[in-house]
């Protein structure tokens, strides 16, 4: 990446770890490479790409979100004459969850 290094202390050698080889290991920043949910501004991993105004222009919305714009109906329905679905945006940079 930017080649930077981190040590890490395994007394009494100090060993260094190139900074890329941290965040491909899972301990990177867990908010990396997030975006915003274009109706409540939250950063998350997964957003789904919709129309949903009468505007028609294309927005990325969270799940909670897109329930209420398409109705939680994949095609949408009746009461959401603005919906249309325009596939999904995957973070993949997101760290793993270690267990």
């Amino acid at each position: 990446m930017n080649g930077q290094t981190i040590p890490f202390d395994l007394s009494p050698t100090i060993l260094y770890y190139p900074m890329d080889m941290i965040t491909h290991s899972g301990k990177g920043d867990p908010t990396a490479g997030q975006k915003q949910c274009k109706i409540c501004n939250t950063s998350v991993n997964l957003l789904i790409r919709c129309t949903y105004d009468k505007s028609g222009q294309w927005g990325m919305v969270c799940g909670k979100c897109w329930n209420d714009v398409s109705g939680g109906v994949v095609d949408g329905d009746d009461k959401h004459p603005y919906y249309r679905y325009g596939g999904l945006w995957k973070n993949r940079r997101a760290q793993q969850q270690q267990t």
